[in-house]
């Protein structure tokens, strides 16, 4: 996706989730010049198109309009949406899980999106030595996707992570389940408290 910047010790940041783009401009604000390129991913569309004019003037911003999941294809993406009276619309906490908890998602709103199997893209396009710092926020899919990282390897690609876990509102994911991820990730030496409910990333000052 892009390959001319793939040369030895490249520095990534990879934002999964980008929303309208705060916590990316916070990183550019801190990184810059140290980042050769900020990479991120927002699959609904009206979010997407304030990023892409957002970030319009920065080559060193890169923005896909899809959505983080363990496999490349097609699915329904459940929009975060004001309720009762839908006034502002469309608002953040789009998920691709159907029985997330929280009152702003009904099944019954959504759109079909593009995914990505993350670790795939990883693994197709960066190196062992390249520096990526990964900032995820994929309401309720960051447990599957860090699994099948951890699983195949590309997690090892990645060299600092900040997440926002949504523990508390996903039905399939058990405490167990939550701290057997924050274990095994601290095994490799990530240093992740995992007790945020709220973007680990935004809340450096």
């Amino acid at each position: 996706m892009h390959e001319s910047f793939l040369k030895d010790r490249m520095r990534y940041y990879i934002d999964l989730g980008s929303y309208v783009g705060d916590t990316l401009k916070k990183a550019i604000d801190m990184f810059s010049p140290n980042i050769d390129l900020y990479i991120g991913f927002e699959p609904v569309p009206l979010f997407f198109k304030k990023l892409k004019q957002r970030f319009i003037h920065n080559n060193k911003v890169k923005i896909y309009r899809k959505a983080v999941d363990i496999e490349t294809g097609i699915q329904k993406l459940y929009l975060g949406y004001n309720f009762p009276k839908r006034k502002g619309g469309i608002t953040k906490g789009s998920t691709l899980i159907s029985g997330k908890r929280t009152a702003n998602i009904s099944k019954k709103i959504y759109i079909e999106v593009k995914t990505i199997d993350f670790s795939k893209y990883v693994l197709d396009n960066f190196n062992k030595d390249d520096y990526i710092v990964l900032k995820i926020d994929i309401e309720g899919k960051e447990y599957d996707v860090l699994e099948k990282m951890i699983e195949d390897g590309s997690i090892n690609y990645i060299d600092k992570i900040y997440c926002e876990w949504h523990f508390y509102k996903i039905k399939t994911v058990t405490e167990r389940r939550h701290n057997n991820i924050i274990s095994k990730l601290n095994s490799l030496d990530f240093n992740i408290l995992g007790t945020a409910h709220g973007d680990e990333f935004s809340r450096i000052e």
